[in-house]
């Protein structure tokens, strides 16, 4: 058996409404739990669950460096970082040191939509799977480039967080085929 997208979700679902009773509860304490730590880990694993030429973004400037390190080092690598993922990195980043697989759509705009799902009484598998599917994305980027990206919020949806790079100089390379 494969596991899906509503797998994951299913197993999800009472660990959040637990966390959200304890919020209430104990709001002062309620992020010193381990559980608090897993549903925040558990926002990565969605990235096994969205269709791979929609998951990855690529801002110009990663682009135009990966290229240039594309030729200079020789590699046989695809042509464009679109393709990558982050255990490809080390192929054309030594060390991690100047490209960045950001969460575009980040685990706080995530928990924050999980929250409000549950207060509409509308926190399922279908929707938190919709969710994911609409707004969950990474961008390679640039090291420099994400010092440029204040750690404030990005708004409450992939379309805002796009707009938030735009606003602070990340421009985005429309979708290759």
């Amino acid at each position: 058996m494969t596991m899906t997208i509503r797998d994951y979700v299913e197993i999800m679902i009472p660990m959040v409404r637990l966390l959200l009773r304890e919020e209430k509860e104990n709001p002062q304490t309620f992020k010193k739990t381990q559980l608090w730590y897993i549903y925040r880990q558990y926002f990565y694993g969605f990235a096994e669950f969205v269709e791979r030429d929609r998951l990855f973004l690529v801002s110009e400037n990663a682009q135009k460096e990966y290229g240039k390190r594309r030729l200079e080092l020789n590699l046989d690598i695809p042509k464009d970082l679109v393709h990558m993922n982050w255990e490809h990195q080390l192929q054309f980043d030594k060390g991690r040191k100047v490209f960045n697989l950001d969460h575009v759509y980040t685990g706080g705009m995530f928990r924050d939509a999980v929250k409000k799902l549950d207060e509409k009484e509308n926190l399922n598998v279908e929707s938190i799977t919709e969710l994911v599917q609409e707004n969950y994305r990474m961008a390679w980027i640039l090291k420099e480039e994400e010092k440029q990206l204040p750690r404030s919020n990005r708004g409450v949806n992939l379309q805002n967080a796009l707009e938030f790079y735009a606003k602070n100089g990340i421009t985005i390379m429309p979708k290759i085929n």
